[in-house]
């Protein structure tokens, strides 16, 4: 690639995004004139361009692994170790972590050995999401994405609630993800479907139970808004059910690092093998104002 112009290499580049997320040439640069690489955890871009002052040309990946942090000197510290020896450099923008890796532009041929060179930056992305999630939390963008259509636990609603079902003989399925007692969402699933895009993901609570949530657009009484649904089984049930998925049998709660084994499968795959095991489940729809 020695020699090349900056827009024949950033031609080269959306060749290799097209190649790598199948996705058609016109829908892979944004508004900046980044190439779009993908968005699933998170974010990732390519552009092309020159040191400032060496005036070497790079292909460089831009990555947001993370959102929704504090920054933090004790933050930057556990990035930094993180990153050591890689030659990818991180600031924070708000509350994200932005990572840039630089590459030589002779990386962009042959496509196989971009696709190395990419997977190589990608792993570095999640050995940063690794790293930070069990200690300072963060979302990835997906599992932002997956959350904004649910409501948030709110413990003193919870209450007053319990107080007018229990003596009734009630029970309770809070829809809002508990961040207190819950997992990050896990095996996110993003489809695009009529109205926008169906939301899904799994859950384990501190006690082994799974809970299977959903957001799906659709159209009510005349009105555009989102089915949320939820279905919740208990540690017992949940493992069997971990079972029926190919987990290996074990006495114990089903853990969160089981639960990330199945990534890939397809959901339906999922919720099928809970049928006939007891399980609380619930609904509730929320109205979507679409812009004029």
């Amino acid at each position: 690639m020695s020699g090349a112009s900056e827009a024949d290499l950033r031609a080269v580049l959306l060749a290799r995004a097209v190649e790598i997320t199948r996705n058609p040439m016109e829908a892979l640069l944004d508004d900046d004139g980044d190439v779009i690489m993908g968005d699933s955890p998170f974010g990732m871009w390519g552009r092309i361009q020159k040191h400032p002052t060496t005036g070497q040309t790079f292909v460089v990946f831009v990555m947001a692994p993370l959102v929704e942090l504090e920054p933090s000197d004790e933050l930057a510290d556990v990035v930094r170790a993180t990153l050591a020896g890689k030659s990818v450099d991180f600031q924070f923008g708000d509350t994200a972590v932005q990572l840039f890796a630089p590459r030589p532009v002779m990386v962009l041929d042959p496509p196989d050995g971009f696709r190395k060179v990419f997977d190589s930056v990608f792993s570095i992305a999640m050995s940063v999401i690794d790293a930070v999630q069990p200690k300072f939390g963060g979302l990835t963008p997906e599992q932002k994405r997956a959350l904004s259509g649910w409501r948030g636990h709110d413990d003193a609603v919870e209450a007053d609630l319990r107080a007018i079902l229990d003596p009734a003989g009630g029970a309770l399925l809070a829809h809002g993800w508990n961040r207190k007692s819950e997992s990050l969402p896990l095996l996110v699933t993003e489809e695009r479907v009529p109205g926008g895009w169906a939301k899904r993901f799994v859950t384990v609570d501190d006690t082994g139970a799974v809970r299977f949530r959903a957001s799906v657009p659709g159209v009510r009484d005349g009105g555009h808004g989102c089915e949320l649904t939820i279905h919740r089984l208990d540690p017992d049930a949940a493992r069997t059910w971990a079972g029926r998925v190919g987990v290996p049998a074990s006495d114990g709660k089903v853990r969160v690092e089981e639960v990330v084994s199945l990534a890939g499968r397809p959901w339906q795959e999922l919720t099928d093998a809970m049928e006939g095991l007891p399980r609380q489940s619930g609904d509730a729809w929320e109205p979507v104002a679409l812009r004029s």
